[in-house]
């Protein structure tokens, strides 16, 4: 190998070596900022946030490539306005908030995907306020109130019980019939 090519390989090699480190460091200052400034940091995770029989006051989320479930159903309202702060980066981010909470939401998002559902009563002033502020980039979030799911039990074991009724009646008019 020649002088000049041995040259420009060990150039090539000290430049990527250097540069890799310089991305390295950056990505993870970037994560120790994000650390530090948020209430939770999740990465490459699947979790859910529960706040059951907690009051809840102002918390940050963070999510990197994650699926996170906020859960807030069961959580106490502060006297005071409430903020969620939300940033997803390739995430996809569910809060469930409990029935009769005034929810606004505002924030940015590139290439993401927001769904409130919702509503916010401009006349219940006694309603708990909560601001969801987020800051999304290719992720989803998705906000709804939360449904009692042995009410949805209920009422799915009364319709298949009313549908068997109905299909009893008509095998036994059926028969009726045949005779």
């Amino acid at each position: 190998m020649s002088k000049n090519r041995k040259k420009n390989l060990a150039l090539g090699i000290g430049t990527g070596v250097a540069l890799s480190a310089g991305v390295g460091y950056l990505a993870y200052r970037k994560y120790a900022s994000l650390r530090d400034n948020s209430d939770f940091l999740f990465v490459a995770d699947n979790k859910t946030v529960d706040f059951s029989e907690e009051v809840f006051e102002d918390v940050s989320v963070v999510a990197l490539a994650s699926n996170i479930l906020i859960d807030l159903s069961a959580a106490i309202a502060d006297d005071n306005p409430m903020t969620l702060y939300v940033k997803g980066m390739g995430s996809n981010l569910d809060v469930v908030v409990p029935e009769g909470w005034n929810v606004k939401t505002e924030g940015l998002a590139k290439g993401s995907q927001l769904d409130n559902g919702t509503e916010f009563d401009y006349d219940d002033i006694k309603a708990p306020l909560l601001f969801i502020d987020y800051d999304l980039k290719g992720a989803s979030l998705n906000v709804f109130y939360a449904f009692d799911q042995e009410e949805l039990l209920e009422e799915d074991i009364e319709e298949a019980l009313e549908d068997l009724a109905e299909e009893v009646e008509e095998v036994l008019e059926d028969l009726v019939e045949e005779d």
